[in-house]
């Protein structure tokens, strides 16, 4: 995925955000971010793992309301979630990709946590 700015100023933007407006993310962005979740099925150090977006939208919007955040979570309507094979330099692939979709969230306009 090609960035709007430069990943500098998206890493500088980017905070942990643990409240959120209770509303869907828009389509568009929504979209945009399953596209780039779908094509991300290996790490760099080709590890195969998965990742999907479990997001609300206007007709549903409480049907994460109950979804388990430990409590600390509040009005999010996404998850990413993500699943990895087992292998020698798994966690580190895992971790890579993950941050990078944090950084595509951000671009969008999404806050992360």
């Amino acid at each position: 995925m090609t960035f709007t700015k430069p990943i500098t100023e998206i890493i500088q933007q980017r905070f942990s955000c643990q409240t959120y407006l209770e509303k869907p993310i828009e389509a568009a962005k929504r979209h945009k971010l399953q596209d780039f979740l779908a094509s991300s099925k290996v790490g760099p150090l080709g590890t195969p793992l998965r990742f999907h977006l479990i997001a609300a939208t206007e007709q549903d919007r409480d049907s994460l309301k109950d979804l388990g955040t430990y409590g600390f979570i509040q009005g999010a309507s996404g998850f990413i979630v993500g699943a990895v094979e087992t292998a020698g330099k798994d966690l580190e692939d895992y971790g890579y990709m993950m941050e990078y979709i944090i950084l595509v969230a951000t671009d969008l306009g999404l806050g992360t946590c």
